[in-house]
């Protein structure tokens, strides 16, 4: 029994690399054939439904993504990377009222996760907010790791508002975190 789990576990992380490498090469329908076969060895599998739900996004099969990461969220309903990408394929088609839930039960799993932070700043913005992607933000610049490309949203933000000096410091701060940061020197230099 033992030697026939390992055998199956190994035969579905050889579809997982299959896909991987598929999806590389921009063959979305290959990659998708071999995700589907490490699913059949493994129907829980959640790496694998967050595989096929982003091969569908990217497919353009929005119904279809939905579904996966809405299957995957049924298994494991505190995994808040499940809440994000579904948030970014929701926001991908302006249905902003879901993806800012969504977004924002991703922050409530794991207030440190970045992603969440920004893409739902990015929502608030989208809709003419962006005094609330600013307050977004903020919240991330309090709960998780320094990251530049807060930083550098921020002073976006900050110039769309006219509070340069608030944007200058926001720039200066993501050029500190990562010196390589050419979006904000340009910015600067402005």
């Amino acid at each position: 029994m033992k030697r026939y789990c390992l055998g199956h576990f190994d035969m579905q992380e050889k579809w997982l690399a299959e896909g991987d490498s598929r999806r590389r090469q921009g063959d979305l329908l290959g990659a998708l054939n071999a995700y589907s076969k490490a699913l059949d060895l493994n129907s829980k599998d959640l790496k694998c439904l967050l595989k096929i739900g982003m091969t569908y996004y990217l497919l353009g099969r929005t119904d279809d993504a939905i579904a996966s990461y809405r299957e995957a969220m049924k298994i494991n309903p505190a995994e808040p990377v499940l809440f994000n990408n579904l948030g970014i394929i929701y926001q991908g088609i302006e249905d902003f009222d879901n993806s800012i839930e969504l977004f924002r039960s991703a922050i409530r799993l794991n207030k440190a996760y970045v992603d969440p932070y920004t893409h739902l700043a990015e929502v608030y913005e989208e809709i003419g907010r962006p005094e609330l992607a600013l307050s977004v933000l903020g919240e991330c610049i309090n709960h998780c790791a320094p990251n530049q490309i807060v930083h550098y949203k921020q002073g976006l933000l900050f110039v769309g508002s006219g509070d340069f000096k608030q944007a200058e410091a926001c720039f200066r701060r993501s050029i500190e975190l990562e010196v390589s940061q050419g979006a904000s020197y340009y910015e600067l230099s402005r």
